[in-house]
């Protein structure tokens, strides 16, 4: 499993689903990627769910299960 600090940009493959939970933890919309793409890590899911990253994607906080993200190639 990846750690990532605060800031880092995080690779995210095509077919990887994003969570959007609602206040008491409850998915009210997911998307999955269909394409591959990078995320901006902002810490461990808010909802307290452990299996899960947040992540920013198109200005919105989401969460992702922490399988489908890794880190991005240095060149």
């Amino acid at each position: 499993m990846n750690k990532f600090v605060k800031g880092a940009l995080v690779y995210l493959p095509a077919g990887a689903t994003l969570y959007d939970f609602d206040d008491e933890g409850v998915v009210e919309k997911y998307k999955t990627m269909l394409k591959p793409t990078n995320v901006l890590f902002i810490g461990d899911n808010k909802a307290g769910v452990g299996a899960l990253y947040d992540v920013l994607y198109e200005g919105s906080r989401w969460s992702v299960r922490k399988g489908d993200a890794y880190p991005t190639r240095r060149e």
